[in-house]
């Protein structure tokens, strides 16, 4: 495994359902390193159940977001195809269904900066969806 390059990244995540709009936007700083040829992030962020740990893994042909801690879940994401997830909480496990619309990313391997954005349906239980984009934007941490 290479060594791992300090980032700063900007997380942008917007949810649309039923008319209404909510956006969650905030910075961390974590991780970048190629494993296998394939680039990985990892940060961790502050929820109200506690603070999680996150890892993305960009294959060219899906990206997989694992998160453990306060919440845990490994979530899939084929363009044109449907996954199933568990997404565990302290309250329950609920299961999801992600229909990925959308998959760009942009990384350049050698100064460790890049852009991950995921268009996808989320479907939880009982006819709710969800539509969600999200955007990664990260760059190598100055110091």
């Amino acid at each position: 495994m290479k060594e791992q390059t300090p980032v700063s990244l900007y997380i942008h995540s917007k949810i649309r359902n039923d008319g209404e709009t909510e956006t969650i936007e905030f910075r961390s700083s974590g991780s970048f390193y190629i494993k296998d040829s394939v680039p990985y992030l990892t940060y961790k962020e502050e929820q109200e159940y506690g603070t999680i740990q996150t890892i993305v893994k960009m294959k060219p042909e899906e990206t997989i977001v694992f998160r453990k801690g306060a919440v845990s879940m490994k979530q899939r994401f084929i363009k044109d195809a449907e996954t199933l997830t568990h997404y565990k909480t302290p309250l329950g496990t609920l299961q999801m269904t992600t229909y990925t619309s959308r998959v760009a990313q942009i990384i350049n391997h050698e100064s460790a900066e890049g852009k991950l954005e995921i268009e996808y349906e989320l479907h939880m239980g009982e006819g709710q969806t969800h539509l969600h984009t999200l955007l990664i934007d990260f760059k190598e941490a100055k110091s």
